[in-house]
């Protein structure tokens, strides 16, 4: 193993696009399905609009990001400031990611033990390792193979979103658009679930070194996939309340949501197994195909932490393997995903609201950072960074929401990995490497 970078830049604009895309799609837009529909009705689909409008000056502060960096990890944006706080933003995000990572592999494996009963046979927590041991496996590869397989996740996860959107053609009707059917008010009450669909356009800052001409082309990959995000998620939720109209939100689940549409378009008995099979699987996928895209782009946020000596064992993170990957890095990961399904049992509510956290502090950070680069370069009007600002207060206070709704553990384990990490940071100065 070599410490050198073995590999140049090999993703396209393309290819960093299609990795967000992977990120941003995962587990979010199938489980807002019913939640969404019974929380705001009609006016659910105008909920993504409403926050992507919100979070838009975020978005700009990372486009302007990306395009005045050439390697733009979150330790990169936060060292504007200080390489404490670089610190600070690239150990957050990188233990907080990867619980969004273990739910999703967690979710794909007990939603395939419900549609093959035969898998109920093996323990849960045992599949989640075997596909954790799995990725791990395939990330050892170069960067390449690793763009093919995120091709064949985006092309599986995307079956059932087309499923749905192209039933508008069987379904469309105009019946369900009135007054009564919108509740505008309750918007609000359900931002913090579409977040959880909006996030993963940073995967970009992660994989910035790894980008073809990266200060052109990372920030066209946020915008980009995040547009394409933007309307897919709006085009999906249109295409459901269509279909049922108000009771979409008195169906039993998401689960039970895309067998409703299916039965709801009159195919043949065999027809609707197949839609049914098919839709089913794609949705399990688009969660396993999150985590592997997580997997994929967050391995070089520790290698970049590493690579200034920060964290311990750094002379080993920092050797990589034939093929131009750090996989100490990935063992690293694998550590942690480990943790959060074998100690944290993979519990839903505390690894979404670990990794809100993660990704809160690192956008925030990375938003001084963009005021302070305004400051310095005047790359852009002040205005939009006190707007960015105002994206991330917005998400600060849905943290807080979530203390009350769901208790304060998940902030008390963020924490202590947060603590850890400073312990570490004040132990391995920059220039102790050995």
């Amino acid at each position: 193993m070599s410490t050198q970078n073995t590999q140049a830049p090999c993703l396209s604009l393309g290819a960093a696009t299609l990795i967000n895309l992977n990120m941003m799609l995962g587990s979010g837009i199938f489980a807002n399905t019913v939640l969404l529909g019974s929380i705001l009705k009609g006016s659910a689909p105008f909920a993504y609009i409403f926050l992507g409008v919100a979070i838009l000056p975020l978005i700009y502060a990372f486009q302007k990001l990306l395009g005045h960096f050439s390697q733009a990890t979150f330790y990169d944006l936060g060292a504007t400031i200080s390489p404490f706080v670089g610190f600070l933003s690239g150990w957050s995000y990188f233990f907080a990611k990867l619980a969004s990572c273990s739910f999703s592999i967690h979710f794909f494996v007990t939603l395939m033990q419900t549609l093959i009963p035969s898998l109920a046979i093996f323990p849960t927590i045992a599949i989640d390792m075997v596909i954790l041991s799995l990725f791990m496996y395939l990330n050892s590869f170069n960067l390449g193979i690793g763009r093919n397989i995120q091709y064949l996740f985006f092309f599986l996860k995307s079956l059932p979103i087309l499923f749905v959107i192209l039933s508008l053609i069987f379904t469309f009707s105009l019946t369900y658009i009135t007054p009564a059917n919108f509740s505008w008010m309750n918007i609000p009450a359900a931002i913090p679930f579409v977040l959880f669909a909006m996030t993963g356009f940073e995967a970009s800052c992660s994989l910035s070194a790894s980008i073809k001409d990266s200060q052109r082309n990372g920030p066209r990959a946020i915008i980009y996939s995040f547009a394409i995000v933007l309307c897919v998620l709006f085009l999906y939720q249109v295409s459901f309340f269509i279909a049922f109209g108000p009771e979409l939100g008195n169906i039993d689940g998401y689960k039970q949501a895309f067998p409703a549409l299916v039965n709801l378009l009159h195919f043949s008995p065999i027809v609707s197994t197949i839609c049914k099979a098919i839709t089913m699987s794609g949705i399990a996928v688009s969660a396993l195909g999150a985590s592997y895209g997580i997997l994929y782009s967050n391995n070089w946020n520790m290698y970049g932490l590493a690579q200034r000596g920060y964290v311990f064992g750094s002379s080993w993170l920092t050797k990589k393997n034939k093929h131009g990957i750090p996989f100490f890095c990935m063992l690293i990961q694998g550590s942690f995903i480990a943790f959060y399904a074998l100690v944290l049992h993979n519990t839903q509510t505390l690894l979404q609201q670990m990794s809100a956290c993660g990704i809160t502090m690192a956008y925030t950070i990375s938003t001084c950072a963009f005021i302070v680069l305004i400051y310095r370069k005047h790359v852009t009007s002040m205005v939009w960074g006190l707007l960015a600002l105002g994206s991330c207060s917005m998400l600060i206070l849905t943290l807080i929401k979530n203390a009350f709704a769901f208790g304060p553990l998940s902030y008390i384990v963020f924490s202590a990995f947060v603590i850890f990490g400073v312990a570490m940071y004040g132990i391995r100065r920059p220039g102790t490497l050995k």
